[in-house]
């Protein structure tokens, strides 16, 4: 009997996946897939995520992908008499869109590493002065030597004005 990984596990590896891995199986495409697959299978809450969980750890490669029947058999120990018919739909509709997007996938790009410039910025250290506009208020940061922010309000907003009482067109008069 195949053991299904701990969270743990999973968040370790998922960390250290290749992008195309951690895209698809954050994907939002996956996500409605298995939502489907688990309203058609009428699966309780506790079964899905046992089945998610076999997904990735074939996904994030902690088991191999010839476990997964045996994962799958596990997660769904209350209720077997889905698996032929969910086994063969996670096939058809999860991996095999995954082997799909695996042969289309995209060669990495060598990784550029960007040039310094070659002379620094001769602002550098001078004092500057920086006025932003926000709503109703006015705020003057100042750049210091040591390019420390110092933030001043010039002005505070404004409360808002409660409404002048009308009458209600619904209410009667007291008499």
């Amino acid at each position: 009997m195949a053991i299904l990984p701990t969270q743990e596990e999973i968040v370790a590896r998922f960390e250290s996946a290749p992008e195309y891995v951690r895209n698809f199986i954050t994907s939002v495409e996956l996500m409605a897939t298995f939502k489907t697959l688990r309203e058609v299978h009428k699966l309780h809450l506790d079964e899905a995520g046992q089945v998610g969980r076999a997904l990735n750890a074939v996904f994030l490669e902690i088991r191999p992908a010839s476990e997964f029947p045996e994962l799958l058999r596990s997660s769904l120990e209350q209720n077997v008499s889905v698996y032929d018919a969910l086994l063969k739909d996670i096939n058809e509709k999860i991996f095999k869109v995954f082997r799909e997007k695996m042969e289309t996938k995209p060669p990495t790009p060598t990784p550029v590493t960007p040039t310094p410039p070659a002379t620094p910025p001769s602002t550098i250290g001078k004092l500057e002065a920086t006025i932003t506009k926000q709503p109703q208020s006015v705020v003057v940061s100042t750049l210091t030597e040591k390019n420390d922010v110092i933030s001043k309000p010039t002005t505070t907003p404004t409360p808002p004005q409660p409404r002048t009482y009308t009458n209600d067109p619904y209410r009667e008069p007291v008499e």
